[in-house]
């Protein structure tokens, strides 16, 4: 039993009173080893997963902030760089719900060293830009709500926060559009955009579910296919992975993240050979792309064994 399974336990215990009376044995032993979990924690010092979970489930910002920060501070590389940002920008995101001094200054420390680490993150900026607009910085906020649409044209909120700080300067005419252009946006952009916050949270079979709805209006985005490959990865359904990876690249065939990713679980697999041609073919697609060839180094310094 991992610890996000003890927490959404806790918060229903009206099931457990049904278990009791027909498992009694086994209630016992859930007790056990609950009690085993916790008092392991306080003697070897609770890991990453276990503040960052607590934090994404926490509804106080003050708590969120200090879970969050125990989460940076218990991070280990095996925890995975990713983790790591997106811890950044969750505790920034508390940060922001704070009305007490210095917060939302830092809530930007927190996004700039997000940024440091994924500069083409379009909800980061959107974020950021979010702090701006709260500060009066509009110069800055319009600044990051460009970035979050450049890297996300589809990016329905950033529409309406520029729509909110063109009105704000006086400018009615791009306010104006700016809604127009956030209410042409289809049903796929929204729900798209939605899995990619559940994404962030490590709430993988929620994404999976909301990209899985947003494949019904749009069957072709292949930027669906992608982020719910990515998904099905960490819910260790490699072969579903492989299976949106590849319906990803059928749909835009230069499409270089597809090949990194699938040839990543191609040589978790020890496919070295499959794993080798997706590289080559990111690398052929974006000579400049640095993830490819650390990729196929990694691969071919370990002999075929992604995984040493």
């Amino acid at each position: 039993m991992n610890n996000t399974e003890l927490t959404r336990n806790k918060e229903n215990p009206d099931r457990h009173r049904g278990k009791l009376h027909r498992h009694g044995t086994r209630t016992w032993i859930l007790i056990f080893n609950f009690s085993f979990l916790i008092f392991n924690c306080f003697l070897s010092g609770c890991g990453f997963d276990y503040y960052f979970n607590r934090a994404v489930k926490e509804k106080n910002p003050v708590k969120k902030v200090k879970l969050f920060s125990k989460a940076l501070k218990n991070w280990k590389e095996s925890d995975g760089e990713s983790n790591k940002i997106n811890t950044y920008i969750n505790r920034g995101s508390a940060y922001g719900m704070l009305n007490t001094g210095g917060a939302s200054d830092f809530a930007i420390a927190d996004f700039n060293e997000a940024l440091k680490y994924n500069a083409n993150d379009p909800e980061l900026y959107y974020t950021r830009a979010i702090i701006y607009y709260k500060l009066g910085k509009t110069k800055n906020a319009m600044e990051d709500i460009a970035a979050a649409i450049k890297f996300n044209p589809s990016f329905k909120e950033a529409y309406i926060l520029r729509s909110n700080v063109y009105k704000k300067i006086g400018d009615r005419k791009k306010s104006e559009n700016d809604l127009i252009t956030s209410k042409k946006l289809t049903a796929t952009d929204i729900y798209y955009n939605q899995g990619l916050k559940l994404f962030r949270t490590k709430d993988y079979d929620g994404a999976i579910k909301i990209f899985t709805d947003s494949l019904k209006f749009n069957p072709k985005k292949p930027e669906i296919y992608n982020m719910r490959g990515l998904a099905y990865i960490y819910e260790g359904k490699t072969s579903e992975a492989i299976k949106d990876f590849s319906k990803a690249i059928i749909i835009d065939p230069s499409f270089t993240d597809a090949y990194n990713n699938r040839g990543t679980v191609y040589a978790s697999n020890k496919m070295s050979k499959e794993a080798t041609a997706d590289f080559k073919k990111a690398i052929q697609l974006k000579k400049e792309d640095p993830q490819a060839y650390y990729n196929i180094g990694l691969l071919s310094n370990n002999n075929g064994d992604f995984d040493s």
